[in-house]
């Protein structure tokens, strides 16, 4: 499947945290979305314009690998609401 550079991988950072009770309680307590052992919290990129990178050709790996894992599978855990990966 191919980007459709919808931008919606840069406008939310996800990343895993451990579930136990404590962190469930930390981020459902600030209306943070924890689901699944993962934590999505809205922020949108500053190098995002009209939903382009300005950095395209110089953007960060993480963003480059985006939505692979380190094993070259997409990881659908990491994928935001809109992406056209799901």
């Amino acid at each position: 499947m191919k980007c459709k550079q919808c931008s919606s991988c840069c406008k939310e950072v996800r990343f895993p945290v451990p579930e136990t009770p404590i962190s469930i309680e930390y981020f459902k307590a600030r209306g943070i979305k924890f689901e699944n052992s993962w934590v999505s919290i809205p922020h949108e990129c500053k190098q995002l314009k009209d939903n382009k990178c300005m950095i395209h050709k110089t953007k960060p790996f993480v963003c480059l690998k985006f939505p692979f894992n380190m094993k070259g599978d997409v990881e659908s855990i990491l994928l935001p609401e809109g992406c056209a990966y799901r």
